[in-house]
């Protein structure tokens, strides 16, 4: 899989332009913003970034965030310093190289569909979200459009969202808003007080 993003990476920003393709991905991207704009601004100064890409969405994060970016791929990571200098990228698996901080917010934008084990992958994430901390990641939705993915060769755990909401409950997180497109449903939830 790493191989395919080092040889997607240098192709992304040329098939997220496509027309039918940039109408999708823009309508994500104004969900997720939609979103972002329910929580305060000073309620998330530290924001870790998993599975960062491009950071093709990193116009509808304010600019004053500190962001920590973690990818495997270098051509993705490559293209996002070259718009984003000032995030600290690391390059990585996601589920082994983020760093022993905490943090105000923590995102995974098209990460968890290619993620096995995502329930034990967010009940790890807790110890790095600070009290009142913030996730706000997306699921592809159980659909035609998503299976025909896998033509593409990506391996996808696609997870309904009766089934979102009790990963989330069981992981000691709770929902503060949802919103879903034609590909993905995409949630904001924060941790329950202990």
């Amino acid at each position: 899989m790493k191989k395919l993003w080092n040889i997607t990476g240098h192709f992304y920003t040329l098939y997220r332009a496509l027309p039918g393709i940039h109408f999708l991905y823009e309508r994500e991207k104004k969900a997720l913003a939609d979103l972002l704009a329910q929580i305060e601004k000073q309620e998330c100064t530290h924001h870790l970034d998993l599975g960062c890409g491009n950071g093709s969405t990193y116009d509808i994060f304010p600019v004053s965030h500190q962001i920590t970016a973690i990818d495997h791929s270098a051509s993705m990571l490559a293209a996002l310093k070259k718009y984003y200098p000032m995030v600290h990228c690391i390059q990585g698996d996601i589920l082994n190289s983020i760093p022993d901080e905490k943090y105000d917010l923590i995102t995974l934008i098209g990460v968890s569909e290619y993620l096995s084990e995502f329930p034990e992958f967010l009940s790890a994430l807790k110890k790095h979200l600070k009290p009142k901390g913030t996730l706000l990641f997306t699921a592809a939705q159980v659909n035609l459009a998503n299976q025909l993915r896998r033509f593409h060769g990506h391996r996808l755990w696609l997870r309904n969202k009766t089934h979102i909401y009790q990963i989330l409950e069981d992981r000691g997180f709770y929902l503060i808003a949802e919103s879903h497109t034609l590909l993905q449903w995409q949630y904001l939830a924060k941790l329950v007080d202990d």
